[in-house]
């Protein structure tokens, strides 16, 4: 699954694509010509996931998050990327409540 998604609060020009695979998450964060950034890791990363009708928010902290947009995705569904998240981040797992 891929998505897409502009931070317009960070600035007009940064777009982060976010790529989840079964066993990763990517980030590949882009600023215009002057920034490129690129994160690879594994699900222990989030800790924890909510779903709303809309958006993901994949908290790294208490008060930090990543929100991602549903309709931003791209490649995959919604359906598969459930499937992603469920497989890590089942209640039986730890405290993590993803919906």
């Amino acid at each position: 699954n891929k998505i897409n998604s502009t931070m317009s609060l960070l600035s007009k020009e940064t777009e982060e694509i976010y790529k989840f695979d079964e066993e990763k998450i990517f980030i590949f964060t882009n600023k215009g010509e002057d920034y490129r950034s690129a994160v690879e890791t594994n699900y222990k990363y989030i800790n924890n996931i909510v779903e709303t009708e809309d958006h993901y928010f994949l908290y790294i902290s208490k008060i930090q998050c990543h929100v991602l947009n549903k309709k931003d995705i791209v490649s995959g569904s919604i359906e598969e990327l459930n499937k992603i998240f469920e497989k890590h981040f089942s209640p039986n797992k730890n405290k993590k409540d993803f919906k």
